[in-house]
């Protein structure tokens, strides 16, 4: 099965452990990210791999119910997870902090519809997926840079 990545950068002026902390608080995700609506059932704060929570996310007017599972957590370096239910993806984000700076890149993975009708959306489907990510970086920003 064919999968599609997205992949976003952002350079933000903020030091990374703060970017980090925002980045995985599940809490903080429907600020930043315009398509989450609510994370519940979320698991012992702060989340370690195992750790789980309930998402829901709009996209194209469709609500997405799911599973967030914790992956990898190497603090303040790398955060990854994925999701299971109504859209099964890998995320996975990498911060490096260059020049008193924090460039963080976001990496999502995702199996594409598989029906006819599902595939001729697709092309549409991925831009949208990938304005997303780079929106989400920007709010991300906006929301943790320092001036």
């Amino acid at each position: 099965m064919q999968e599609l990545v997205i992949v976003a950068t952002e350079t933000i002026k903020a030091p990374i452990q703060k970017v980090f902390d925002f980045i995985v608080d599940p809490m903080q995700t429907p600020k930043a990210m315009t398509g989450s609506i609510e994370n519940t059932n979320i698991s012992d704060m702060p989340l370690k791999e195992g750790s789980t929570y309930n998402y829901r996310y709009k996209m194209l007017g469709v609500t997405l119910d799911g599973v967030w599972e914790v992956k990898q957590l190497e603090s303040p370096k790398v955060y990854s997870a994925r999701t299971l239910g109504d859209a099964e993806s890998e995320w996975e984000y990498e911060l490096k902090e260059e020049n008193g700076v924090t460039i963080v890149t976001l990496t999502v993975t995702y199996k594409p519809p598989q029906t006819v009708a599902e595939r001729v959306r697709l092309t549409a489907m991925a831009k949208i997926n990938e304005l997303e990510a780079k929106n989400f970086l920007h709010n991300l920003k906006v929301l943790t840079e320092e001036i």
